[in-house]
């Protein structure tokens, strides 16, 4: 039996799938998906199994080490199958990068799957009844969105430090609401009985990609697409790349905003000027202007 393998590691190696014999006291243990151990390059590395077969044409072919005891099904495959496509790496690299192996070996299928946006007023309507776990873009909006909630519900933990170990205890406890980095979102496992809210999605941080292109709301998007959940997007607008259904959009603007229509600048300048004479224009221009002393830039 022979096994093609990506190595796990913080290399593509090219994107190469390299061949690994089988012995026979452990053929019946590895599939497709399996993590298994590999000599490679004069050193041992973790390599993840993507096919087997039972010839191969390669010559003096190695065998792999052993079995690692954790075997990928289906579903974890095709999500990581979509982030290694999606930033345009191979899975190896996503599993190094992203994920706790031995964690996500127990990522489960969920029986609901729903997304809802929500606007920042509806915060207030939090499920009680349920777990929630909310991810934010940034320590200082932890610390706010703790205060916030405080006022409606028992907030367990919210991140103050951002550091690879803060999390560790907490999520090996049980909680009700906890507050966490949306940098985490591939650490935990998504649960039945949990709400995931992600909390201003449409702010910078979240738009940022851990490796090359797939940024973590996108990431969510496709992972709740494969395995389920209860997922709550709270921003001001939805994320339009994945909303694709109308938006009652509730909320008062007064912009204030006043128009001085003339055939040029300088005459929109001179009306402004005429009915504001005491006000100082704040201007924002590419092009320069005439009477610079009622301007700042």
């Amino acid at each position: 039996m022979y096994v093609d393998i990506e190595i796990i590691s913080n290399n593509t190696y090219t994107n190469n799938l390299f061949t690994y014999k089988v012995p026979n006291n452990v053929t019946d243990k590895i599939n497709i998906g399996s993590i298994i151990s590999v000599p490679f390059r004069n050193k041992d590395y973790k390599g993840i199994v993507l096919s087997v077969s039972d010839k191969t044409n390669i010559l003096n072919i190695k065998e792999i080490n052993k079995y690692l005891g954790i075997t990928l099904n289906k579903d974890h495959l095709d999500y990581l199958k979509q982030l290694a496509v999606s930033n345009k790496l191979n899975i190896g690299i996503i599993l190094y990068n992203l994920f706790d192996i031995s964690n996500y070996k127990n990522q489960k299928v969920m029986t609901n799957k729903s997304i809802k946006n929500i606007s920042f007023t509806n915060l207030k309507n939090i499920d009680t009844e349920r777990n929630n776990v909310f991810f934010v873009p940034s320590l200082k909006i932890a610390k706010y969105l703790s205060d916030q909630l405080s006022k409606i519900i028992n907030i367990d933990f919210y991140q103050k430090f951002g550091g690879k170990d803060e999390i560790t205890n907490i999520l090996s406890k049980n909680f009700k609401n906890i507050i966490l980095l949306n940098t985490n979102f591939e650490k935990i496992n998504l649960k039945q009985n949990t709400n995931y809210y992600f909390y201003d999605s449409n702010h910078p941080a979240w738009r940022l990609p851990k490796l090359n292109n797939l940024n973590i709301t996108e990431a969510a998007h496709l992972k709740q697409n494969i395995f389920g959940g209860s997922f709550i997007f709270i921003n001001e607008f939805p994320n339009l790349e994945f909303y694709n259904q109308p938006f009652d959009y509730k909320e008062e603007h007064n912009y204030e905003l006043e128009y001085f229509i003339e055939n040029s600048v300088e005459n929109c300048i001179n009306l402004y000027s005429y009915k504001y004479p005491d006000k100082v224009l704040h201007v924002y221009s590419n092009s320069p202007l005439i009477q610079t002393d009622i301007f700042t830039y």
